[in-house]
């Protein structure tokens, strides 16, 4: 099991670049890594999807500086049925 450590961590960051914006919960990086983690309470299967197609793709438009970092997109939630956890895997 890896053990990343990353010490930078901001908190909902907002991002825009050519009229596109998004905004992340949660970014976290050490140079070699970016995990970007979506939060939601109830976690549905369209925020695991929103995640894949959505959010990463505007992630790599908007955080060109990460490029050569590797991405980590990650959803958390309180709850979750049974179908967004088969998405997710």
């Amino acid at each position: 099991m890896a053990v990343w450590i990353l010490p930078t961590f901001a908190p909902t960051v907002t991002a825009g670049r050519r009229g596109k914006s998004t905004e992340y919960n949660i970014l976290m990086t050490n140079g070699e890594f970016v995990a970007v983690v979506e939060v939601k309470h109830n976690l549905r299967k369209s925020d695991v999807e929103k995640m894949r197609e959505v959010l990463v793709l505007n992630f790599c438009f908007l955080f060109r500086e990460l490029s050569d970092e590797i991405l980590v997109p990650t959803v958390a939630g309180i709850t979750a049925d049974s179908t967004t956890v088969t998405v997710g895997s």
